[in-house]
């Protein structure tokens, strides 16, 4: 009896128990939601805030607990993150929704704190740099001046660890804006994140992004290591527009750069500073490139940066039907960039027709670039050039009404006078060999089978200035063709060039060039420059392309 009176009694306490236990499960968060007001919550968690970060963090919307679960969470709405007091906003994050969910098992079993899913929705984040360099992601100009004191270690017991492990399983960012307001340079860029899918712990992310710039867009997985500080990156572009990125004046920009002393966008630093620090393997693919009017297709970018030096990445497409490839090296400490590339078989008709709606002429084109240059900015980079670059045809076909009507009815006239039909044209070929800046042609040829048109001279790329010397050697005799043996001077600045009639000092100064380029007229090598003609005879096309290409170190 007595045994039975006391199961009774313990059944009935456990059927309360339960009872009990599912009335709390079930009333008690939609209670606590709804009769707690969080005021002393939210102060606790500003007054954190406050104390690390020197700002105030306010949170005006709901709080929302989720407890019926061993993944318990909480929901926050209207999240703001005040600015730097010297920023031009008031804040400098905000948040439509932040929500995270913890697991207890981890943290109570094994002192971990396994954050099962964080989320953010609606984000704006504002980050700026103030003229004197200041950033308002540095949050200790805003902490006090006065270091707190240091606690006293405790006493560590055998096998106690280190610190709590904590990771994120789960990151998922949606509908992200980040803008970058430079007021140094007057630049604002905004990144819009349409998503990212990572992890995240004490070691590093690790995940997915998705964003967009623009009209460009980029997209990979993305693995980020705090020790050592390492960046691997496999990303992939349908379309990345470099005119996104390249800040176009207009007047109003200009007059306000000029009050405010903004310098020139050729002399905003290059970021060397930033890539100093920065270690990172990168594979980029990119579909379409795009430059202007011009497009370049299946572009494969890849390298190793190891504390700001590049070493080197190799970067290969199409452009114009053609193929490229080459290399860039980088080396952030020094502000140096050294650069060879080489284009095969791109076609003139439609660069020409990308770049100006017309197809003025058609012909294989071949081009080699190697370069080194050096400097803190792009004006610096370009009076520092340094190298070699090469440009070839084989023979070119003019589309005639095209090249009548760009020429003027005037000029069309004349020409049609002198030469029609006009000359076919056999090659078209270039090297400028750059110093400090300063390129050196030699040779230019230009030659048909009737004429051929000889240049030489310098370009002065810091200074815009021009100092050419051509001259149009017929093949045929006529009194044409004496006289057009006649050296033209053009010189003056890239955008008022003037020409006049060269004299023999400048001419003979010019034209050394030519003596390895045999076919010429005797009288014109000997009596308008002043040199003698070599005795070997081979083609003009083929001695000039040879001349061209001595010294290069460029892939074929």
């Amino acid at each position: 009896m007595f045994a039975q009176r006391i199961a009774r009694i313990l059944l009935k306490a456990a059927i309360v128990i339960v009872v009990l236990f599912f009335a709390l499960y079930w009333l008690l968060p939609p209670a606590l939601n709804a009769a707690f007001d969080f005021a002393a919550t939210r102060e606790a968690i500003g007054h954190e805030v406050r104390k690390k970060l020197g700002r105030e963090l306010s949170l005006d919307g709901e709080i929302r607990f989720h407890l019926r679960t061993l993944t318990p969470g909480f929901r926050l709405t209207d999240v703001r993150l005040q600015n730097a007091a010297w920023g031009d906003r008031p804040d400098m994050l905000r948040l439509d929704t932040l929500g995270v969910e913890i697991r207890l098992l981890p943290l109570l079993l094994r002192d971990e704190l396994d954050i099962a899913s964080v989320e953010l929705g609606g984000a704006e984040i504002y980050l700026e740099r103030d003229s004197d360099g200041r950033k308002n992601w540095d949050f200790s100009t805003g902490l006090p001046a006065t270091p707190e004191p240091k606690p006293r270690p405790a006493e560590k017991s055998a096998g106690q660890p280190d610190g709590l492990h904590w990771f994120v399983e789960e990151l998922r960012i949606r509908s992200a804006t980040i803008t970058y307001h430079d007021r140094k340079t007057g630049r604002v860029r905004e990144l819009d994140v349409v998503s990212v899918d990572a992890s995240l712990d004490a070691e590093g992310f690790n995940g997915a992004v998705d964003v967009r710039y623009g009209k460009s867009d980029l997209h990979g997985d993305i693995r980020a290591q705090v020790k050592p500080d390492k960046i691997t990156a496999r990303l992939r572009s349908k379309l990345f527009d470099v005119d996104d990125f390249i800040a176009t004046e207009s007047r109003v920009r200009r007059e306000a750069r000029a009050r405010k002393k903004i310098p020139q966008p050729a002399h905003e630093p290059l970021p060397f500073e930033d890539l100093a620090g920065i270690t990172a393997t990168i594979r980029w693919d990119l579909e379409e490139l795009r430059y202007t009017a011009w497009k370049f297709q299946d572009l494969r970018l890849g390298g190793e940066l190891r504390e700001g030096r590049l070493n080197p990445g190799t970067l290969s497409g199409k452009f114009a039907e053609g193929n490229f490839n080459g290399s860039l090296a980088i080396d952030a400490a020094k502000q140096s960039i050294a650069a060879k590339f080489r284009a095969n078989d791109l076609r003139l008709a439609t660069i020409l027709t990308d770049a100006s709606g017309k197809s003025l002429a058609d012909a294989k084109l071949t081009m080699a670039i190697q370069l080194d240059t050096s400097g803190a900015d792009l004006a610096a980079v370009r009076n520092n050039l340094d190298g070699p670059l090469v440009l070839e045809t084989g023979p070119v076909d003019i589309d005639m009404p095209v090249f009548y009507a760009s020429v003027g009815s005037e000029a069309a006239g004349v020409i049609r006078n002198w030469v029609d039909p006009l000359p076919r044209i056999d090659c078209v070929i270039a090297r400028i060999d750059v110093t400090n800046g300063v390129g050196e042609v030699h040779p230019f040829v230009f030659d048909t089978n009737e004429l051929t048109v000889l240049g030489a001279g310098t370009v002065d790329l810091a200074d815009n200035q021009l100092n050419l010397v051509f001259a149009l050697v017929t093949k045929k005799l006529s009194m044409f063709s004496l006289a057009s043996h006649l050296p033209v001077h053009l010189r003056g600045t890239f955008a008022r060039p003037t020409i006049q009639v060269a004299d023999r000092d400048i001419a003979k100064k010019f034209f050394l060039s030519v003596l390895e380029l045999p076919e010429l007229p005797v009288d014109v090598l000997e009596n308008v420059f002043g040199v003698s003609t070599p005795a070997e005879k081979k083609s003009l096309c083929s001695a000039a392309r040879q001349k061209a290409q001595a010294g290069l170190n460029i892939g074929q």
